[in-house]
């Protein structure tokens, strides 16, 4: 119990430091931004999501690190989280999160991209709500993820929640070959909206 106040305490601290507030504190939108969670998936605040077929992701975590390895042939592998928007649209918010890892290009072509990626639904001011929600922003992070070996960078994107958006989905990818670490994910209103 007092590890986990400790290590609270700690991942708090990085994350006020990572989001760059100058000392104020951040409200972090995410939830279990030290992935204690995810070893129970009925209650993990995060969703492991791959293409059809087999299992070909590992995730498993450790003192607030996720790591996630392809260890199988389908692509696309990545963790999710699904926030609510309604109270945000019109405000300008920032993803980012650390991540370092070892990648290599998948042969046939078909490699998705990884790193952090933010999709925003719901129904466009002026469609006719019959006609259900749909993407209103998708954006990947910057700066891009390469093949390669590559130590801990900050990705990150910058957005204004759009009016109509109804849910956000903040996800980190694994789409190439090898393994990607993930720390310290921050979902926050950017200081130049407050």
């Amino acid at each position: 119990m007092k590890l986990r106040f400790l290590r609270y305490c700690f991942l708090s601290a990085l994350i006020a430091a990572t989001a760059g507030c100058g000392g104020d504190p951040v409200e972090n939108l995410l939830r279990d931004p030290g992935f204690e969670t995810i070893k129970d998936t009925r209650t993990s605040a995060w969703s492991f999501i791959q293409h059809a077929g087999e299992r070909s992701y590992d995730w498993d975590a450790e003192d607030g690190v996720l790591t996630g390895r392809r260890v199988g042939p389908e692509t696309d592998g990545h963790i999710a989280q699904t926030i609510a928007a309604q109270d945000l649209a019109g405000k300008k918010l920032r993803f980012s999160v650390e991540i370092s890892g070892e990648l290599e290009e998948l042969l046939d072509d078909h490699n998705e991209l990884s790193g952090l990626q933010v999709h925003i639904h719901g129904v466009a001011p002026g469609m006719p709500r019959a006609m259900g929600p749909g993407t209103l922003l998708a954006l990947e992070g910057s700066p891009p993820v390469n093949a390669g070996k590559f130590g801990w960078m900050t990705q990150e994107a910058v957005f204004d929640v759009p009016q109509g958006a109804t849910s956000m989905e903040m996800s980190i990818r694994l789409g190439m070959n090898g393994s990607l670490r993930i720390r310290n994910p921050v979902l926050a209103v950017h200081s130049s909206s407050r």
